[in-house]
């Protein structure tokens, strides 16, 4: 939506991420890869002297966390993450 109400613009993303980090000094593993999907909601700030932006995300970890169940997470900030 390219203007709703005179105050802001609505756009979506959809993404996936891999990522994984070792320790100096150790050999990579990458069956240790982790990675997760997922969607948002982007909403421009039109009238912002800066063109703020508000980012509204959910994802989906495809491998479980030992360290933490939750699999969905939610996500809200500002601006864009790259």
């Amino acid at each position: 939506i390219d203007e709703a109400f005179n105050l802001l613009a609505v756009g979506g993303a959809v993404f996936a991420d891999s990522g994984y980090a070792w320790p100096a000094g150790r050999p990579v593993a990458l069956s240790k890869m982790r990675s997760e999907v997922g969607a948002g909601l982007r909403f421009g700030l039109t009238r912002s002297s800066n063109e703020v932006v508000l980012r509204l995300d959910v994802t989906y970890r495809l491998e479980a966390d030992e360290r933490d169940s939750a699999r969905w997470v939610f996500t809200f900030g500002s601006g864009q993450a790259f």
